[in-house]
C-alpha cells in the first residue's frame, strides 16, 4: 500500500500538464526513469534524506513558492562519453495529506529549463487548481 499519494492536475479544458510533458519532451527510457522516481517515493514515508543534495524533492522559494521540483536524472553514453540528463517534474507538495500533484515538468538546460515557459505554466496551474478549478486523478 503506497504511503503517498501522486495526483495529476487536469485543466478545465481536459487539459494534463505532466502527460503532455512527458509525452513531448522525455523519451521512453526517461518516462520509465520518471515512473521509477514516482513508485519509489510513493513507498518512502520520509523524503527528508540527512544530506539535502541526496533529497529527490527540492521546495522551491521567492516567485516560484507553493511549488516543489521532484528530482531525477538520466546517464547515456555515446561514443565512449557519458552524458547526463536531470529532469524536473513540478508540482504542489502536500505534506500533511501526503500528496503530491504534478502541474508539469522540465529538463535542466544550460540556457534554462526545456521547455522554457515550464515555470511559468506551472504557476498559472498552481493558481488554477488554488482557486477550485480543474481536477485531479491518479497519476
Amino acid at each position: 500500500m503506497p504511503l503517498w499519494q501522486f495526483l495529476d492536475y487536469i485543466t478545465d479544458e481536459g487539459k494534463n500538464p505532466v502527460v503532455e510533458w512527458s509525452e513531448n519532451h522525455l523519451t521512453i527510457a526517461e518516462r520509465a526513469e520518471f515512473d521509477l522516481v514516482v513508485d519509489f517515493l510513493e513507498r518512502v514515508e520520509d523524503w527528508d534524506e540527512v544530506k539535502r543534495a541526496k533529497r529527490k524533492y527540492l521546495e522551491l522559494e521567492r516567485e516560484l513558492v507553493g511549488l516543489t521540483e521532484l528530482k531525477f536524472a538520466t546517464i547515456t553514453q555515446n561514443m565512449g562519453k557519458n552524458f547526463k540528463k536531470q529532469f524536473r517534474p513540478l508540482g504542489i507538495l502536500k505534506r500533511k495529506e501526503r500528496q503530491f500533484i504534478f502541474l508539469g515538468g522540465f529538463q535542466k538546460g544550460h540556457g534554462g529549463p526545456i521547455p522554457a515557459d515550464a515555470y511559468t505554466n506551472a504557476l498559472r496551474y498552481k493558481q488554477e487548481y488554488d482557486q477550485s478549478r480543474g481536477t485531479t486523478d491518479d497519476h
